[in-house]
């Protein structure tokens, strides 16, 4: 009642500038905050060394799909990490080295080991690659990842990093993650949690496995994969592949 005499008091240009401010309010209160942290470096157009563009594809950054601010958010001990690679593995021996460092710059520490670069063989590209880490993270600990393009010998091409946290979930959020019986369910409480990695992850699974069984109309699932990446400002390679690649081990 109070702010209804409130409003009624003010002149109308004054009124719909309340009414903006409350109305902004209520959205910024309905959506989480983003994920604190550095952002990443997640594009490189750049062309050097021998990495050869696929003369077919129009979108010629090498891109990490991540979005554009802050670190990244996993509940999974051993996150996949999404990329998209225009450059053709057919022409030239193509790889990329991953490597994974702590805070300070230093070795990251897997499951008690040291997490040395390793250099992965790239197939079937270009496309949309997953990467998944071969140990344990280290639960609440800020990690720096890189992955640079290997297109001849061992001269470097284009290359991307970000930072990625393994958080803890709260015990009401597993509940809810445990009592989830659809994907979308699991893809809601993902969102709201801001768990990012987890997130992207799920949807590739599913529009994978529909590509798998031969359902190219489009599913809730590549309707939800292409929003996703509009969300982050990567729609334009929304309809790119998925392809099977590399793995670290």
């Amino acid at each position: 009642m109070i702010m209804i005499k409130l409003l009624l008091s003010l002149p109308m240009i004054h009124v719909a500038i309340v009414t903006t401010s409350v109305q902004a309010s209520a959205r910024q209160r309905s959506q989480p905050p983003p994920p604190a942290g550095r952002p990443p470096n997640r594009k490189d157009g750049g062309k050097r060394g021998n990495c050869l563009v696929s003369e077919t594809q129009t979108h010629q950054d090498f891109t990490a799909l991540v979005p554009e601010h802050g670190e990244m958010h996993s509940l999974t001990a051993t996150p996949t990490l999404w990329f998209y690679v225009p450059h053709a593995s057919t022409t030239v021996p193509l790889a990329a080295r991953f490597s994974l460092r702590d805070r300070e710059g230093g070795r990251a520490v897997l499951a008690g080991v040291p997490f040395a670069p390793m250099v992965i063989p790239l197939s079937n590209t270009p496309g949309i690659i997953g990467i998944r880490l071969p140990k344990p993270l280290e639960p609440e600990t800020e990690y720096h990842w890189y992955l640079t393009l290997i297109c001849a010998g061992s001269e470097d091409g284009p290359g991307v990093d970000g930072w990625l946290r393994l958080v803890k979930p709260d015990t009401s959020l597993l509940r809810q993650l445990n009592q989830a019986s659809s994907w979308q369910e699991r893809l809601a409480l993902y969102k709201r949690a801001n768990l990012w990695a987890d997130r992207l992850t799920l949807l590739a699974e599913v529009r994978d496995r529909e590509t798998s069984l031969g359902e190219n109309l489009p599913s809730q699932a590549r309707i939800e994969w292409a929003k996703t990446l509009q969300e982050i400002g990567l729609a334009e390679i929304a309809q790119e592949p998925i392809v099977s690649c590399c793995a670290l081990k």
